[in-house]
């Protein structure tokens, strides 16, 4: 039969009866010590008197039937006497229990403290909580009242009262146990929910109202927790109540507009085989799913700029093998980036191993970076092809800060060296263009000395037949040398371009006459020219150019020897010339780059890859454009087509006539401004011959100091002055005179002094070293014509 009296009600009980048998304890001992020869007694009944000997009985019955156990032990702990309540809490019988030791019934623990109690009984009652063993081994929880007795002679007993708290504590231990529950559902941090067999709420913890709306005891958990797995999967408790455990289901939660995501444990709870409901535990890791989505869309950045960086990226770790590469480093070493992973530089390429390991190591060592490295090697994609790359290598530390590895960015610059390479080349070029235009500009300008001084000569000497002859000779060697400075200026590329109408053949030859000097011995060289006018307006020099720059490669592509044909003709509306060769050929994979800048087949040092980007320039500026035929082994042909200029033949027959008569001046005044005195003296000579009056100056600060009257009528000047010049002299002088006529001469002319030139108004151009007959022409024309042309 199940007591249903609460805690409270027996520990008041315990206590009633603790008291009685205090007071019974003092009766008796005042009975047993003679202090009383009877007792009163009230109750029920009325008064009652008892005796001496009527107590004891009734004292032995009171004893017997008492719910606590009663012992009486020797001064040697040995049971003298116990009560049935005693043989009932040992589960042993009575006759088993007296004459034994106390001592036996109780653990090691309480054993020693039996002493202690025993000792302090002695003087005084002492009261203690102990445990007593059972038959079967259990632990019967007792509390325990000792005190000695009066007894006769000299030997002690004790009287001991041993109290059952079994109850009591189970009564405890379900308090604590619910107090336990209580706090758990208050303060766990995860929703707690307890369902009974029908899946309805029956406990949840305070973090689990706060996911449901209203009250949620003794309704449905689907209805308090719509859970669902998915968008459109909900979750079912009745697998739980029929004995399932599952554990960590994601599941998700509506909750006021806003999604949860939660974790879910849940399992049956049992009493034996009977399932009495379940116990769910929901975690929220919405925060955490969020922070993982964040980092995965952040290492999915990461990983997308790692493979898609056009630079080539890599990891290894300490043990100094590849961890992690990009594809643009794979396609750099033309090795698959799977099998590079955990390999070694050494085991990858091993060329470059030297080189690259003792920079991981020193970086994986000191843990500081190393930047900018250069490398120079090969790769297993292109063999015997070096390529070179700029590397830097830094340390990445793990959580103890220190180097678990090593980083690299690599750069290929293979192309960038290639670049440098054809700069320095053409820097080169442009040094030694530089010198030959300086050259070109002091010799043009001891030419024209020469042949003003042969043409003054030649005018004094008219008539003298013997001895104008070797002054013939002597003009003949001055224009050869003046046509090798033309040739000096068009191999700077400083040669003014000046668009005049001209006879391409005229070209062909000219160049036919200066590539005997710069190909091989073992090539020949034929010209095929059409018997018909082939006028075009045009550059002569730059047209000069173009022919050179391809006969030139004409003859590097016959390194045995061969045969170069220049053609020149005309079909229709254009005219055309022509460079073919004898030579190996051109690929259609080479033809497709022929003309962009720096593109070469030559090999590092052979060539600028400048020439055939400077043809397709100049022949586009011209308004035409290039063909290129070539069948591999069987040569190459390139072809310059250039607008025909029908419609200007009768302007070139006026300026290829050659009047026996000069046109002479008529008192016209010339100002002439020439820093170098030989040119300025000659020439000033032959303008006066011409009938001129001529005031020379030496500089342009000279020439502006002189007084306004007379007014020149026209200013011969250098455009290469010291300290100022021609062309701010020209603007400077016009100043003070208005209808000045300006005539510009230069051998050498810098782009700044022919834009100068260009910016200038009213401006004839004459290119040293200039005859007596082109300088009386220009003088003359100039001063007689409205709207001069500029060169």
């Amino acid at each position: 039969m199940t007591d249903e009296r609460s805690g409270p009600e027996l520990a008041a009980e315990l206590q009633d009866l603790r008291a009685r048998l205090a007071e019974a304890e003092e009766v008796l001992h005042a009975i047993r010590n003679g202090e009383v020869d009877a007792v009163l007694v009230t109750g029920e009944r009325g008064e009652q008197i008892y005796t001496l000997r009527g107590a004891d009985r009734v004292y032995r019955q009171l004893i017997e039937t008492m719910s606590e156990g009663a012992v009486t032990l020797s001064a040697d702990g040995v049971i003298l006497y116990g009560n049935v309540r005693l043989a009932e809490m040992l589960r042993r019988p009575l006759d088993q229990v007296v004459g034994t030791a106390l001592r036996n019934y109780l653990p090691g623990a309480d054993q020693q403290a039996l002493d202690a109690i025993l000792a302090q009984a002695r003087t005084e009652t002492s009261r203690r909580e102990f445990n007593l063993k059972t038959s079967e081994g259990r632990l019967v929880p007792v509390y325990l009242s000792a005190s000695r007795l009066q007894s006769e002679g000299a030997e002690m007993v004790f009287c001991l009262v041993l109290t059952d708290l079994t109850e009591q504590k189970s009564h405890e231990q379900i308090v604590a146990a619910e107090r336990l529950a209580r706090l758990i559902l208050e303060q766990a941090e995860e929703a707690i929910v307890v369902c009974d067999e029908q899946g309805r709420v029956i406990r949840a913890s305070e973090a689990a109202q706060r996911f449901c709306d209203g009250h949620p005891l003794l309704r449905p958990f689907a209805e308090v927790f719509p859970l669902r797995r998915d968008a459109s999967d909900p979750f079912h408790l009745a697998p739980v109540l029929q004995g399932e455990t599952v554990r960590n289901v994601d599941v998700a939660l509506d909750r006021q507009g806003q999604k949860l995501d939660l974790i879910l444990n849940a399992g049956p709870l049992r009493s034996g085989q009977q399932i009495l409901g379940c116990v769910v535990t929901l975690t929220n890791i919405t925060e955490r799913k969020k922070l993982e989505r964040e980092v995965a869309l952040r290492q999915q950045r990461l990983d997308s700029f790692f493979q898609g960086a056009t630079a080539g990226l890599m990891l290894f770790d300490e043990e100094l093998r590849f961890v992690q590469v990009n594809a643009t480093l794979a396609e750099m070493g033309g090795v698959p980036a799977h099998e590079m992973l955990g390999r070694t530089v050494r085991e990858v390429v091993p060329n470059l191993a030297p080189v690259v390991e003792p920079l991981l190591r020193r970086v994986l060592t000191r843990g500081e970076p190393v930047l900018d490295v250069e490398v120079s090697g090969e790769t297993r994609s292109q063999p015997g092809v070096e390529r070179h790359w700029l590397a830097s290598y830094f340390p990445f530390a793990g959580s103890t800060g220190k180097p678990q590895g090593v980083g690299a960015i690599v750069v290929e610059v293979t192309e960038r060296k290639q670049l440098e390479a054809q700069l320095r080349q053409a820097q080169k070029m442009d040094a030694i263009g530089r010198l030959a235009g300086g050259v070109a500009h002091d010799f043009n300008n001891i030419l024209q000395a020469m042949l003003s001084s042969i043409a003054l000569l030649q005018l004094d000497l008219r008539g003298a037949g013997a001895a104008a002859e070797p002054l013939k000779e002597l003009d003949q060697l001055v224009r050869r040398a003046a046509s090798l400075t033309q040739q000096l200026l068009l191999f700077s590329r400083r040669q003014p371009a000046v668009r005049v109408l001209l006879e391409l053949k005229d070209a062909v030859r000219g160049v036919n006459s200066l590539l005997r000097r710069v190909v091989r011995e073992n090539v020949a060289i034929t010209s095929e020219l059409a018997d018909s006018p082939l006028l075009v307006l045009a550059d002569r020099g730059q047209l000069e150019q173009v022919l050179l720059n391809l006969a030139v490669n004409a003859s590097d592509a016959m390194p045995d020897g061969g045969t170069i044909t220049l053609r020149a003709g005309a079909d229709g509306g254009h005219v055309f010339f022509s460079v073919s060769d004898t030579g190996h050929g051109i690929t259609d994979e080479v033809r497709a780059h022929l003309f962009e800048p720096f593109f070469t087949t030559k090999a590092l040092g052979k060539g600028t890859g400048l020439g055939l980007a400077v043809v397709h320039g100049i022949v586009t500026a011209h308004g035409g454009r290039t063909e290129v035929t070539s069948t591999p082994g069987e040569g190459a042909t390139f072809v310059v087509w250039l607008p025909r200029a029908e419609a200007q033949l009768g302007e070139l027959a006026d300026l290829t006539k050659r009047p026996d008569d000069l046109p002479v001046g008529g008192n016209e005044h010339i100002l002439l401004v020439e820093d170098e005195e030989g040119v300025r003296k000659s020439v000033a000579g032959i303008l006066r011959s011409l009938g001129y009056t001529v005031t020379t100056a030496a500089s342009g600060e000279e020439a502006g100091a002189r007084p306004a009257e007379p007014a020149p009528d026209l200013l011969l000047t250098d455009v290469g002055l010291p300290g100022m010049t021609g062309a701010a002299l020209a603007e400077g002088l016009r100043d003070r005179w208005p209808a000045l006529k300006v005539v510009m001469m230069s051998g050498y002319l810098e782009n700044e002094a022919l834009r100068d030139l260009a910016a200038s108004r009213r401006v004839h151009f004459l290119q040293k070293p200039f005859d007596m007959r082109a300088l009386a022409l220009t003088v003359r024309q100039t001063l007689d014509d409205e709207a001069p042309r500029v060169g």
